[in-house]
């Protein structure tokens, strides 16, 4: 589970990040990413209907993204002071586990959140 202080959950978060954030895109995701005044960075994930109907699918790939975010931040790869969400396509809909964290490693390295 993703610690408390490294999740975005306010509303007013999503959409700062989202109308001034910096956007960075793959085929299967899409990052926006913006400075923050913290010294901890924040991670928001949004997944819409549209993607699946069904919540078990869309928590599922929300489960996963989180995992490797969680795994980013105990290894202290990622640098401190940015809020990040990240959206998710239709294409990413059953790909395998190593397939979206190498996904994630692209875009957080593209985007230079790495340390």
């Amino acid at each position: 589970m993703l610690p408390l202080a490294n999740r975005l959950k306010e509303d007013r978060d999503f959409k700062k990040v989202l109308r001034f954030g910096t956007f960075f895109g793959s085929r299967n995701l899409r990052l926006k990413v913006m400075l923050n005044k913290r010294s901890e960075s924040r991670f928001g994930f949004v997944i819409g209907n549209k993607i699946d109907k069904r919540a078990a699918v869309r928590n599922r790939i929300k489960r996963q993204l989180r995992e490797v975010i969680r795994l980013l931040f105990k290894q202290k790869k990622i640098r401190g002071g940015v809020d990040v969400v990240i959206n998710i396509n239709t294409s990413l809909l059953g790909k395998k586990y190593q397939e979206i964290k190498e996904e994630i490693n692209y875009l957080l390295a593209k985007a230079r959140l790495f340390q």
